[in-house]
């Protein structure tokens, strides 16, 4: 279904993005840089998308597939027609600049669909950008192709300053999908340095709906972790010491652990790369 889908939206698309004269659209070679990258735009300005339908990365990378156009290439206009735009924005010459911000925002959001680990060094320069909506579509689509490996980017950018309480939810939430396809992908894949983290950050978070949400992530990939030790104890502070707004969610929670006899509560323990174990920091 999703296919049919795709192919009506680059009939659509073809439609309204004239190649020069001088090229043919009949397949790979016939189609230049320019021309792709005039395709990409056009897809790029789709103001409705349906929203059970392919989304504009899809129809993007489908309209190259369907094409014979390398990934190699799509990345490679992708990043051009980002730092083109960029280049507006700063030095004022864009005609409209909210169109011109969202066309960089489906360029970024479009290599982290890529799957092309290529486009981290552009990508992670973009993720300190001073403009709100690239660096976070970058640091998303870096977590996007790094998946469970992106834990050593989160922990520069989740604390260099630069992201609001926001954006870092969203990359949480993002690393999250990531540990499920990672599992979904590989059932026997080692996950205990992501978990590891999730840990760490679960402890020390102080936002009530980033920690629902941390909570939420440990729980639905983390077996055992529902009635663990590190959970009481993180639900016990929150409930204690945390926000109003977020008390009876973790006092709840703490009264269904205290349910579950201690001697069957489980007790995770991690080693991070360098062998040392997880220290856990909230005390009961």
């Amino acid at each position: 279904m999703k296919r049919n889908l795709v192919c009506c939206c680059l009939i659509n698309c073809l439609a309204l993005a004239e190649p020069a004269s001088d090229v043919t659209v009949t397949n790979s070679a016939a189609i230049n840089d320019s021309a792709l990258g005039e395709v990409m735009k056009r897809f790029a300005m789709i103001k409705h998308c349906d929203p059970k339908g392919p989304s504009k990365s899809e129809m993007i990378l489908g309209y190259a597939n369907n094409m014979g156009i390398p990934v190699s290439n799509v990345v490679r206009v992708a990043q051009s027609i980002t730092e083109e735009g960029l280049a507006r924005l700063e030095d004022g010459s864009a005609i409209n600049r909210d169109t011109q911000l969202r066309q960089c925002q489906v360029m970024l959001i479009l290599l982290g669909a890529t799957g092309d680990s290529s486009a981290l060094p552009f990508l992670e320069a973009k993720s300190i950008s001073t403009n709100n909506t690239v660096r976070q579509s970058a640091s998303l689509s870096v977590i996007n192709l790094m998946g469970i490996d992106s834990v050593k980017f989160l922990r520069k950018n989740a604390t260099d300053g630069l992201n609001s309480r926001m954006d870092i939810y969203g990359m949480y939430e993002s690393f999250g999908l990531q540990i499920q396809a990672s599992k979904k992908k590989n059932p026997k894949a080692n996950l205990d340095e992501a978990y590891m983290y999730l840990l760490e950050l679960a402890e020390k978070e102080k936002a009530g709906d980033t920690a629902k949400l941390l909570d939420h992530v440990l729980c639905s990939n983390l077996e055992g972790y529902a009635t663990s030790v590190q959970r009481e104890q993180i639900a016990r502070r929150f409930s204690q010491k945390g926000p109003e707004y977020c008390k009876q969610h973790f006092d709840k929670i703490t009264g269904e652990i205290e349910k579950v006899p201690a001697s069957k509560r489980m007790n995770f323990q991690f080693k991070n790369a360098s062998g040392a174990p997880h220290e856990k920091t909230v005390q009961p």
